[in-house]
């Protein structure tokens, strides 16, 4: 129900979950760390950065409690929080957060791996923000070469690539290498998302605001103001 932008249904679902696994196995387990993860992604889409806040800093307290301080799930759960703190304006705490999680994963993992991908990704848009550029660029050129090494990885991967890549570019002037990322976007969320999916429309919303709308595009952007 998330993944097909059915927000509502999916927040009750995930709610129902969590009462149910309490009822069975108490407030600490496993699962329910994963489905308050869940829950929380799930209001970040909607945009209540702030109910989700409290929410992965539950999860991280969990999945401490119940599987320690090093296994790969912590760091999951380090790396969600420094995602959302990033997306709130809150940088030293996003990149103490952040760090953790690729401490711990490059400890664990080897290259090529999604989730060293996805930490290096979410470093060069923290570093963007704090305007150290050539940081950024490092980080998105190794992400996108274990991106390329992974082969054919989820697609949904693919449009946080992209969203990276937007971000870099436009931080960065590269306004044509903006525009080329903005259409892949547009276009790979068409293929592989439910029609008129909030990820689709956040990129159409996003060209429309960076470049003039042509007219071949005034359809979609109707479609997404919808």
């Amino acid at each position: 129900l998330h993944d097909l932008g059915r927000y509502g249904d999916a927040d009750a679902a995930y709610r129902e979950a969590l009462r149910i696994n309490r009822l069975r196995r108490g407030d600490d387990s496993a699962y329910s760390a994963v489905v308050t993860n869940n829950l929380a992604s799930l209001l970040e889409d909607r945009g209540d950065l702030e109910g989700a806040e409290p929410l992965l800093r539950e999860s991280l307290r969990i999945r401490v409690a119940v599987l320690g301080p090093e296994p790969l799930s912590p760091a999951r759960a380090h790396n969600n929080l420094g995602r959302l703190l990033m997306l709130r304006g809150r940088l030293p705490e996003a990149r103490a957060e952040l760090a953790r999680a690729l401490e711990l994963r490059q400890r664990l993992l080897q290259p090529p791996h999604i989730e060293l991908l996805g930490s290096h990704l979410l470093r060069a848009r923290l570093t963007l923000r704090e305007g150290r550029d050539d940081l950024a660029r490092a980080s998105f050129a190794e992400a996108q070469s274990q991106f390329i090494a992974l082969g054919s990885p989820d697609p949904l991967l693919g449009l946080r690539m992209l969203q990276a890549e937007i971000e870099l570019a436009a931080a960065l002037g590269e306004r044509e290498r903006q525009r080329a990322a903005l259409d892949r976007a547009v276009a790979l969320a068409a293929e592989t998302l439910p029609e008129g999916h909030p990820r689709w429309a956040e990129f159409v919303w996003q060209r429309a605001q960076a470049f003039p709308v042509g007219e071949d595009e005034q359809a979609a952007v109707e479609r997404a103001r919808r």
